[in-house]
């Protein structure tokens, strides 16, 4: 499998990109949002890719982030998305947006996408629901703390990235804490301290 091209862009479109690779023009779909980071001319551009084999025809699917490419992936793994839908998803929504939403459990939010009606929407919102948490734990470029205090620093910082003001954040992460004691993983207090921060 293809998975990452690198070259020169020589075609920039919403939704796709042609990329010169010594040669060799590889059409790669994108986000639509990301054609705009691509104009033609754009040298040295680095796609991660996913590509998808049919019985009539391959695609390429591309990313400016192996973040990105890896949500890609896990949108596919749901039932009744396929890859067009989840490149709308993250045409719409940035892994950011997508993560508050699944989290607020904004259907809503997820509604907005061409192609996800209720009844996806409800199996987006609760297959991921554990994904996101993840998401949410991630801090790139450094490797994560560990023990309670460290948790409780990540949950707050994580609260905060949703928009929630770091007091009440904190607040939200004090709550959850005393509620599950110094045992619970950073999933588990993450999740609760969403709650105690929604509600």
């Amino acid at each position: 499998m293809i998975d990452r091209l690198a070259g020169t862009i020589v075609l920039s479109e919403p939704g796709r990109v042609v990329l010169d690779v010594h040669g060799v023009g590889y059409q790669v779909l994108v986000p639509e949002r990301d054609a705009e980071r691509l104009p033609p001319g754009a040298e040295r551009v680095v796609l991660h890719t996913h590509v998808v084999y049919g019985e009539d025809r391959q695609e390429a699917f591309g990313f400016l982030t192996i973040r990105e490419r890896d949500v890609f992936r896990q949108l596919l793994a749901v039932a009744g998305v396929g890859p067009r839908t989840a490149l709308a998803v993250l045409s719409g929504m940035t892994v950011e947006t997508l993560r508050d939403a699944i989290l607020r459990e904004d259907r809503k939010a997820i509604l907005k996408t061409p192609g996800v009606g209720q009844k996806l929407a409800g199996r987006l919102l609760l297959e991921l629901k554990d994904k996101a948490l993840a998401w949410a734990a991630e801090t790139p470029g450094a490797a994560p703390a560990a023990g309670p205090r460290a948790d409780d620093e990540r949950a707050v910082q994580a609260l905060a990235g949703m928009g929630y003001r770091p007091a009440h954040a904190a607040h939200a992460v004090e709550v959850a804490r005393a509620k599950l004691g110094a045992e619970a993983t950073f999933e588990q207090l993450l999740r609760q301290a969403l709650l105690e921060a929604v509600g």
